[in-house]
């Protein structure tokens, strides 16, 4: 049963109070990850006061209130975990996607303008060279994907695969049906193609069951399909990503950390010198962090760095397969990865369940402030009675056993622990936590982290009975649906759903920082001889300003047209 921080009465789930209405902005631009931030602006006056409409009418807003409003809600973060599984995690996607449907249904009951979580700006449909297939609900997977957790989570992390998830969910800014549809890919693709000659093999070798060449390709695939022409020129490919965009976070397992990495300076890889980003002085094998943005870590004025703290530093602007890689690494899986000066085993033998984990992370980025998450969300991937980890007496991984075996513990546990975090702290009452898991009578408990059952043979049953096969993913979409319908995970998720679009709506109220959030679009002046053209701009309406104000001869040709054509060409990709 899924458990909540406090008791949830359906009956107090009010509606949101209050709808922002206001001019839609057109895009007709791809967007595309970048490795730059913006720099904070001030040359133009804040976002104007918009009308509210509630059910009793149309009113304005005082300025002050609703300013004040807006940076408390900008302050408030809304954080998504997911736990490793192998393929169980489709059970996790499956409960998100109950969430969001809820999600959309709330928008578009309150306000039929809604059509997408972009609103008020225009949708931007994902870019996708495939021709992509229909989806259950009649729809196209493009056009099913209008409601993108990444608008309404501001962190999203995981491990093992629930890492992968992450990266889809995160750091590609993909909506739950196109992920759905390549986690059933990767199912495919890699447990549906073990060695014979492995560990795990039916013919003994000292190799891992599954080819971790094949994730590799099956992830870069995700990527140069979903990624722009423009989006390939700023880095699609890497994991780092703007700052002001949601943040990923993939938890991973340091297995081994050479002693001379550097602190700072350069390093060699390959024969060339390349900075080495400040990280951490080395530390012993325990769970780390991959992290889109930069965590600069706290400073000694602060009273020293915090315990809880991970390999603070720069964004991790390595390829997005690597990081696929690095938290997939399961001994006797997959073979570990080694990155710069470490070498990476699965992220799930350290914590199978990383809500601990990215909760402190939050907290960690924001003052070690925990009072800034507003929600925690965290989807298991079924219940288990115990997490079993075999040496096998093999040497090869001796050395991870030994490094894992007392960390690692059953998800429940880290669930219980949080609840118990969460009960002592001074926000408890502040911080909604949610916690999805199919309980072990749902039956996942049985289910290989890599089962792989193609559907469709019949098999005889004791009675001779000829019964059509169920697939893996078939068995998990019935069991998880069963436990999605029960009726205090649907109390839950409803109240989930709901916190999640006040979250949207309240940050629509600043418009321009909502674009920026939004879309991940900036503007920069293409204007002859600016000395400022480099600078990025938050906004369609920053640009519009500085052209107006620094350039008013560029305007005074009076061809029609021609601010509009110095904003389009003006749009860089994120």
């Amino acid at each position: 049963m899924a458990q909540t921080s406090r008791e949830v009465n359906p009956t107090t789930i009010e509606p949101h109070p209050s709808i922002v209405r206001r001019q839609t902005v057109q895009f007709k631009n791809e967007n595309g990850p970048a490795h730059f931030t913006t720099d904070e602006i001030s040359d133009i006056p804040t976002s104007p006061i918009v009308p509210i409409q509630t059910r009793s009418g149309t009113i304005e807003t005082n300025a002050s209130k609703a300013s004040s409003k807006v940076e408390e809600q900008w302050r408030k973060q809304t954080v998504l975990s997911f736990d490793g599984g192998g393929i169980r995690g489709y059970s996790s996607l499956l409960i998100l996607k109950e969430i969001m449907k809820l999600v959309e249904e709330i928008e578009k009951k309150e306000d039929p303008r809604a059509t997408s979580s972009f609103y008020p700006n225009d949708y931007v449909p994902p870019h996708d060279k495939r021709k992509l297939s229909d989806s259950d609900n009649g729809k196209k997977s493009s056009e099913s994907c209008r409601y993108l957790p990444c608008h309404y989570f501001d962190y999203i992390g995981g491990t093992s695969t629930g890492g992968l998830i992450a990266i889809m969910l995160g750091r590609l800014r993909m909506g739950i049906d196109e992920c759905l549809e390549e986690y059933e890919t990767f199912g495919g693709e890699i447990f549906g193609h073990p060695r014979w000659f492995s560990l795990r093999g039916p013919l003994p070798s000292f190799k891992e069951k599954y080819n971790g060449k094949r994730l590799q390709r099956a992830v870069e695939h995700v990527v140069e399909s979903r990624s722009s022409p423009e989006q390939k020129a700023v880095g699609a490919g890497y994991f780092g990503s703007a700052r002001e965009l949601c943040k990923t976070i993939v938890v991973a397992y340091r297995w081994k950390v050479k002693s001379s990495t550097p602190r700072y300076g350069n390093e060699v890889l390959d024969g060339i010198a390349v900075p080495n980003t400040p990280r951490a002085a080395p530390s012993e094998p325990g769970p780390y962090l991959f992290r889109s943005y930069d965590h600069w870590g706290t400073s000694d004025n602060d009273g020293g760095r915090s315990i809880l703290e991970r390999n603070p530093g720069a964004a991790d602007n390595i390829p997005i397969w690597q990081v696929a890689r690095a938290t997939t690494a399961a001994p006797t899986y997959f073979d570990p990865i080694p990155i710069q000066n470490n070498t990476f085993g699965d992220g799930g033998l350290g914590s199978n369940n990383p809500v601990q984990e990215i909760y402190w992370e939050v907290a960690a980025m924001h003052g070690n402030d925990d009072s800034v998450v507003n929600l925690l969300v965290s989807i298991g991937t079924g219940e288990a009675d115990h997490v079993n980890l075999h040496s096998s007496g093999l040497k090869k991984i001796i050395s991870y056993f030994n490094a894992t075996k007392a960390l690692a513990t059953e998800s429940e546990e880290k669930h219980r622990n949080m609840r118990r975090l969460l009960a002592n702290s001074k926000n408890s009452e502040s911080v909604h936590y949610q916690r999805f898991n199919l309980p072990l009578e749902k039956g996942l408990k049985n289910m290989k982290l890599d089962e792989w059952k193609e559907g469709g043979r019949l098999r005889l049953t004791r009675r001779g009975i000829a019964r059509r096969q169920e697939s893996t993913l078939e068995e998990i979409a019935r069991l998880t649906k069963e436990y999605c319908e029960m009726d205090q995970v649907k109390v839950e998720i409803r109240a989930v759903a709901r916190k999640l679009v006040n979250h949207r709506r309240d940050r629509c109220i600043d418009q321009r920082k909502w674009e920026l959030w939004a879309t991940g679009i900036r503007y920069r002046c293409i204007v002859k001889s600016c000395d400022k053209s480099q600078k990025l701009r938050p906004s369609k309406d920053h640009l519009k300003y500085h052209i107006e104000t620094i350039h008013p001869e560029y305007l005074l040709e009076n061809a029609p047209g021609l601010l509009e054509e110095a904003i389009r060409k003006g749009t860089c990709p994120y």
